[in-house]
């Protein structure tokens, strides 16, 4: 199904109940340095208006919504101008304040890889640290670590300020 937005203008001290999003803007599938242009759609409102977004992106939005019910989610790539340098600056501001005042900040880390499956399962357990780990599943962990989506430092941002 197509993507489909709703835009809502808020103040943030009054907007409590959303979820902010944590991504790479690059599909890092499509190659090394990844894929930033903007080639994917969202349509947006009522009259369905095109908003062009990265593919990774809209992957996220895909793997994070809801099948029967909407979700009110902050995207930096659509709450925000990318066009307007000066919305740009005002917005990176509020950052820190976007995703410490977040419902919860969702981490989209990519699509699933071969043995993606086994990380998230041994982090999900939350292994005690004294825990060895199989070969398999240090480099599991390892190649989970290794993604781009690690390598952002807005990452510790984003995620340190979660609740």
């Amino acid at each position: 199904d197509p993507l489909h937005a709703t835009l809502q203008r808020r103040q943030l001290r009054n907007f409590a109940h959303y979820e902010a999003l944590s991504y790479t803007w690059a599909d890092h599938d499509a190659g090394q340095n990844g894929d930033t242009s903007k080639s994917e759609v969202i349509y947006v409102e009522d009259f369905w208006d095109v908003l062009y977004i990265t593919s990774n992106c809209a992957k996220a939005l895909r793997r994070v919504r809801y099948p029967d019910r909407s979700r009110t989610i902050w995207v930096d790539s659509i709450c925000i101008n990318q066009d307007n340098n000066d919305e740009c600056s005002h917005q990176v501001q509020l950052m820190r304040q976007i995703y410490a005042n977040a419902w919860s900040v969702i981490v989209y880390l990519g699509a699933a890889s071969g043995d993606s499956d086994l990380a998230m399962g041994l982090l999900r357990r939350k292994a005690p640290r004294h825990s060895k780990f199989t070969s398999s599943e240090a480099s599991s962990l390892k190649s989970l670590f290794s993604r781009p989506y690690f390598s952002r430092i807005w990452i510790v941002q984003e995620v340190a300020l979660a609740k």
